[in-house]
């Protein structure tokens, strides 16, 4: 039998930091280690579509990212200048596959994230809770590294507040209260290129 989620509460004017190296959360810490750009789309990108879904138009694609997609092999360049530069592309090609709404017509980008992600072996972190209550004056704050947080509901109460200190993207029921500043799209775009690229 699956054990239930642990509730999270946050009390009046308490500051609370979500962390994977916190002693204190260290149940509800899982990690992930994508193998692909499909695995990091997964777990950080929109709601999957279904496939007999209408292809979306990835028309707005900066025209620097569509025309230099990089080599595959440039990603491993001996050569410093070439190698970051690639990499750098590669890491726009991550976000714009990660955050777009339908990612069916970028699967040209695939043969390279995913050589991407071979070669920096991002690890993301996730947090697993039940509820989360987060009491009036009380601050809930989303480590730089916190990348995924799941959760029931979430119930901000008065001032009470999450703060996101980097993308992280939020997997729950309902939100009530005051929203991150950060938005789930922007979050779930973001990490993929900041855990990868910090490899």
């Amino acid at each position: 039998m699956a054990q239930q989620a642990q509730n999270l509460s946050v009390e009046a004017d308490e500051c609370v930091t979500l962390t994977p190296d916190s002693a204190r959360f260290k149940a509800v810490v899982q990690q992930y280690r994508p193998q692909s750009i499909a695995e990091v789309r997964k777990l950080l990108g929109p709601s999957a579509m279904p496939d007999t879904a209408p292809v979306r138009s990835s028309c707005c694609l900066p025209s620097e990212l569509t025309a230099n997609l990089p080599d595959p092999e440039a990603l491993n360049a001996k050569d410093e200048a070439t190698r970051y530069r690639a990499r750098m592309q590669a890491a726009m090609a991550a976000r714009a596959y990660v955050q777009a709404p339908d990612a069916r017509e970028l699967k040209y980008f695939e043969p390279v994230l995913d050589r991407y992600i071979a070669l920096t072996r991002p690890i993301l972190y996730a947090f697993l809770f039940g509820d989360i209550d987060i009491a009036n004056g009380a601050t809930l704050t989303l480590a730089k590294n916190a990348h995924i947080l799941f959760a029931g509901n979430v119930r901000m109460h008065g001032s009470g507040r999450i703060v996101c200190k980097g993308p992280t993207t939020m997997r729950v029921n309902s939100i009530n209260g005051r929203i991150p500043t950060l938005s789930v799209s922007t979050s779930a775009a973001a990490s993929a290129v900041s855990m990868a690229r910090d490899a």
